[in-house]
């Protein structure tokens, strides 16, 4: 813990007790019930506003809930990419790919199925989503197969569309085990696998772990764009309603697609 928490800890701490002291002389010295609720609530509003603005999980929460009381309309777009070797048969893996979906998961219907991708309509608890599984780059050495997975829902079920999305790339995991080492084979810099999530909000700006505060706002002012990069495989780019997670760590995209929040629209 560095210098900079402890002093936030410790003066947080301090004004918490300088609260509780408040109350409790305030609510000694006054005779009424009532005045002595309104002493109270004062003050505990007074301390929830600073606990508001001063502690990331008392925000993230708040906003959380806020969210789910909005319940605003989220785009979601979650892909999986992964390298095989170029021996593995992309015929067969989208015929077990189906049969696997249909003993696990409900499908409504097949819109295509081509030589080099599969589309799927699945009905997950409600939720109607369109999983596509289809080859983008077929070489002499290996295979790049992409797993989409997208939905049009509520901020409320859209983890329902994360639940989806992360059953399937465990159904491709065990389809496909042997990865293709691309960059130790090919020189190509690229992840295998690679996680990429797009979540779009149609009245409120998706944002991980920050906080936007501001007391006016020019009117030609916009919010354009935010990089942040969590450590150095994974990287998050927020655009105004939009905000899209690079990464090849699942661990991080599931803490990512699971904290995050929404912030009244800037710009």
């Amino acid at each position: 813990m560095n210098k900079k928490t402890q002093g936030h800890i410790l003066s947080s701490v301090l004004v918490i007790i300088f609260y509780c002291i408040l109350i409790f002389v305030s609510c000694k010295s006054s005779d009424s019930l009532s005045e002595k609720i309104a002493c109270i609530t004062s003050f505990l509003g007074t301390l929830f506003a600073y606990a508001y603005n001063n502690f990331n999980i008392i925000f993230i929460l708040c906003r959380k809930i806020l969210a789910f009381i909005l319940n605003d309309t989220v785009s979601v777009n979650n892909a999986y990419k992964i390298f095989l070797k170029s021996d593995f048969s992309l015929e067969k893996i989208k015929e077990e790919f189906e049969n696997k979906c249909n003993e696990k998961l409900d499908i409504e219907k097949v819109i295509n199925n081509f030589s080099d991708q599969l589309t799927l309509e699945i009905n997950s608890k409600g939720i109607i989503s369109n999983v596509d599984i289809k080859c983008i780059n077929d070489t002499e050495n290996y295979l790049e197969l992409v797993l989409n997975v997208k939905a049009s829902t509520s901020y409320r079920d859209s983890k329902k569309v994360t639940k989806l999305f992360f059953a399937l790339v465990s159904i491709v995991d065990n389809l496909t085990p042997k990865l293709y080492d691309i960059q130790k084979n090919e020189g190509i810099k690229l992840s295998n696998p690679l996680f990429t999530s797009t979540i779009q909000m149609e009245k409120y700006n998706p944002f991980y772990r920050y906080v936007v505060k501001y007391t006016s706002l020019i009117k030609d002012t916009n919010f354009k764009k935010l990089d942040i990069e969590k450590d150095n495989d994974t990287k998050i780019q927020i655009t105004n309603h939009k905000m899209k997670i690079t990464t090849n760590n699942i661990d991080n995209l599931q803490s990512i697609l699971k904290d995050y929040i929404s912030i009244s629209t800037i710009g």
